[in-house]
């Protein structure tokens, strides 16, 4: 039998398996962690722009997060842009800046 998984619930189980908090997704989207907890308790949808931010964040797609599929994507290259987002909301959290001041570069060598 088929279930539609809310948006919410999407948001908060592929969030926990990236091992981001809420405070964590929150300053990577610049919203309160209340609005995070908001999503994923509530079943309430973030807006479009904000929802399209949220899939980049966790490395996931925005249809992923808005259509009725229930498994999520396997991690693959999209996580990348997730994993780096993740450790630029840390670097920010520990050093007390905002994130859109750090700037992570990768160089791969032959």
């Amino acid at each position: 039998m088929h279930t539609d998984v809310s948006v919410g619930t999407k948001i908060r189980n592929t969030r926990e398996a990236r091992k981001i908090s809420q405070n964590e997704l929150a300053q990577l989207l610049g919203v309160s962690a209340a609005a995070v907890c908001y999503w994923e308790t509530k079943g309430t949808t973030p807006r479009a722009k904000t929802l399209k931010k949220v899939a980049e964040a966790l490395g996931v797609s925005e249809s992923y997060l808005s259509a009725g599929a229930e498994v999520a994507p396997k991690e693959g290259f999209d996580s990348v842009a997730a994993y780096i987002e993740q450790a630029k909301a840390k670097i920010a959290t520990i050093i007390g800046v905002d994130i859109d001041r750090i700037s992570i570069n990768i160089t791969l060598r032959g």
